[in-house]
């Protein structure tokens, strides 16, 4: 049972709201600082400093807890 339902009028919004924010983005400096946590996280380096260039590079969190989800594995 789920707890909390999100109207589908508000859920349309947030994904349009969304493919706006993406299509505003530097796609091949998105694409460089992903690549950037990837290799920190194979690495074993800090992790930090890559995630905060992926956000500066307006990266979703999504998108990087998918690259942290498949260097590390999902709980």
């Amino acid at each position: 049972k789920t707890a909390f339902r999100v109207k589908a009028s508000v859920e349309r919004e947030a994904l349009r709201n969304l493919a706006i924010y993406k299509k505003k983005r530097d796609s091949r400096r998105l694409k460089k600082s992903l690549q950037a946590l990837r290799h920190a996280a194979r690495s074993q380096e800090n992790l930090l400093p890559a995630t905060i260039q992926a956000v500066e590079n307006k990266a979703t969190l999504g998108e990087i807890a998918g690259i942290l989800r498949e260097e590390f594995g999902s709980c």
